[in-house]
């Protein structure tokens, strides 16, 4: 990409020449770069922007009389307007794009536990789902409740509470891996994205956090417990977002039915052959 934009710089450059400054191409490198900055890094950006700033000055060199009085005043003039129009360009650019990206991640995060947002969680989950679809690995959705977290609230205040949900933030973002996403989905409810792993692999992982999150509040001076829901997916066919974190909530829901503070995970296929199968096939709990 970046060498496409170079080899347009080079051709802007030739144009420019040929019209022997009779055509100002100013607004055309400007453009160039602006092009650039939404496709290539800002150092990048940069190199591009150094390019045209070297193909104008030498094209400047050989079109401008150097037998005139005024030679070298006019092309440092030249040179000093066109390095200001250029780099000032490129650096509103990256400037802009920086603060974007800023928002962008801001937007995407809950601004009380850091994690994602519900709304960037079932933007991500679309997206996995899509892949996985293509690649027919495995994957898993996780949810999470804290049990009795409303007592919490009307005993202990909500600034307790809001306490507590940052420390299962922390958790849930050291025991997940780099390549799964925890997200909070509303209130004391998490959800987890588990990418391409077996049922094992996800009951392993799913005990892990249990256990990890029971240990580390009941050592705080706000004991509680957690029931959590994780269903293991393997499908070939788009399903919804919605539909397969439900399916992880119900889940969680059999826990709380059970006496709460405990951990289900069970496996579902939804690939054409197993929904042609028995509905019971189609789903087992480990």
């Amino acid at each position: 990409m970046f060498a496409a934009f170079v080899t347009a710089a080079l051709l802007l450059v030739c144009m420019d020449y040929g019209t022997d400054l009779l055509v100002p191409f100013t607004s055309l490198y400007m453009a160039l770069i602006f092009a650039a900055s939404q496709k290539v890094s800002p150092l990048k950006v940069y190199a591009l922007t150094l390019v045209c700033l070297a193909g104008t000055c030498a094209m400047d060199m050989l079109l401008l009389d150097a037998s005139g009085g005024h030679y070298v005043v006019l092309l440092f003039w030249r040179v000093l307007i066109n390095a200001m129009s250029f780099f000032g360009t490129a650096w509103l650019c990256n400037s802009w794009n920086r603060v974007r990206q800023d928002l962008q991640r801001k937007s995407d995060r809950d601004f009380l536990t850091g994690l994602s947002n519900r709304r960037h969680f079932m933007q991500e989950l679309e997206r996995e789902i899509d892949i996985h679809c293509r690649s027919l690995q495995p994957f898993a959705i996780a949810f999470v409740d804290v049990d009795d977290f409303k007592v919490i609230n009307d005993t202990l205040g909500h600034r307790r509470g809001d306490e507590l949900l940052v420390e299962i933030a922390s958790v849930l973002g050291h025991e997940t891996r780099s390549i799964d996403l925890a997200g909070r989905y509303g209130g004391d409810e998490f959800v987890i994205f588990l990418r391409e792993v077996s049922l094992a692999q996800s009951r392993e992982i799913v005990e892990r956090i249990h256990a990890r999150l029971t240990q580390q509040l009941s050592q705080s001076r706000t004991p509680v417990t957690f029931s959590m829901g994780s269903v293991s997916f393997v499908l070939n066919r788009r399903i919804g977002a919605e539909e397969l974190v439900a399916m992880a909530d119900r889940e969680m829901y059999r826990i709380k039915k059970r006496g709460k503070s405990g951990v289900s995970v069970v496996s579902c296929d939804l690939t054409d052959a197993a929904l042609a199968a028995p509905a019971k096939s189609r789903v087992a709990a480990v």
